[in-house]
């Protein structure tokens, strides 16, 4: 059933990532660890459970990654911003006016 999950999540990303263009969003998506994807240029509004102080954005995917009830991130000027939510998508993210480098990611645990 495990594989099942696997590939119904990443069903349900490339088409929210068609939604997203659709929209108009400006986020290209990548594929991180697993099943993990991460933008660049974007942020997940609330739903913190954590912040930490972090140099490197792709290293905020993988404290996500190891931190329980932790399933989208966001991270910008050297922090990192753990979030968890019943539901997330990627058009919930919002494009941050504050830094090109600001990153975000969805976790395969949704």
């Amino acid at each position: 059933m495990k594989g099942a999950s696997v590939k119904l999540f990443m069903v349900l990303a490339i088409l929210a990532a068609f939604a997203c263009v659709a929209h108009g969003l400006p986020f290209e998506w990548h594929q991180g660890l697993g099943n993990d994807i991460w933008a660049q240029g974007c942020d997940f509004l609330g739903n913190d459970i954590r912040t930490v102080p972090m140099t490197h954005a792709l290293s905020c995917g993988d404290t996500c990654r190891g931190y329980t009830g932790c399933n989208h991130w966001a991270w910008n000027r050297d922090q990192c911003f753990l979030k968890s939510a019943d539901s997330v998508w990627i058009t919930d993210a919002v494009q941050y006016r504050g830094s090109t480098y600001a990153t975000c990611g969805l976790m395969n645990s949704l």
